[in-house]
């Protein structure tokens, strides 16, 4: 009697710890794509819905290389492949927008010739600037030194929200947007990133259209880029 009682118990237990341990993956297990809204309970019952990153957080400044005489300066192309993280919010869709397309501006004062590890994050000096809005990315790219970031937008009417900077990455910036003569012009409702120095930066002057300004002109390439487009 005494053995039938401890293979009872000693059975039970191991049946506790099977239900209680994680099981592995298996063939029967739907897998998860990378980007997808996946519904997490929530203790009201309803829905959260989370989004996996679809890529890694960007890494805003080249690494070292102690061979060169000169610190690496990062290029558009480069910055081209930045892809933003959900650092505050879930990515926003992938959909085209009124303000989609790459802008650009000049600044004529003094450039900043130098970089620094204080140096304060989107500071305006002169040189060019270049702004790329595509399917809710945004990317920011400053020529002289190689400064640049990549964030998340949305546009609602008229209302332009930004989020997911990694230079600020628990904050938003909105601003009111307008097209005129081609041009893109930024009005700050709220941005604090960077003590500010990114809403000075977007509103300081207009941003102009890189694309050309008519069919002829993008077929034949004979038109005068603005400062900045390269």
């Amino acid at each position: 009697m005494r053995l039938f009682v401890t293979v009872w118990i000693v059975a039970g237990m191991a049946g506790a710890l099977w239900a209680c341990s994680p099981r592995p993956w298996t063939a029967s297990e739907p897998s998860i794509p990378a980007g997808s809204v996946v519904p997490s309970p929530q203790l009201g019952g309803g829905p959260s819905p989370t989004v996996r990153p679809t890529a890694p957080p960007p890494i805003l400044y080249p690494p070292h290389d102690p061979a060169a005489t000169y610190p690496v300066i990062r290029t558009w192309t480069e910055v081209l492949d930045f892809h933003p993280f959900p650092y505050l919010k879930p990515l926003p869709p992938t959909q085209t927008s009124e303000l989609d397309g790459v802008y650009a501006k000049f600044d004529p004062g003094e450039p900043q010739w130098w970089r620094c590890a204080r140096c304060p994050d989107f500071k305006l000096t002169g040189g060019g600037w270049r702004l790329m809005l595509h399917q809710g990315t945004m990317l920011l790219y400053y020529e002289v030194t190689g400064f640049s970031t990549v964030a998340s937008f949305t546009v609602d009417g008229n209302h332009l929200e930004l989020f997911n900077d990694p230079h600020c990455p628990y904050e938003t910036g909105d601003y009111t947007w307008s097209l005129e003569d081609g041009s893109l012009v930024l009005t700050e409702l709220q941005d604090t990133c960077a003590i500010h120095l990114r809403a000075e930066n977007l509103v300081h002057q207009p941003w102009i259209s890189c694309q050309p300004r008519n069919t002829e002109a993008a077929i034949s390439d004979h038109w005068i880029r603005p400062k900045g487009c390269g």
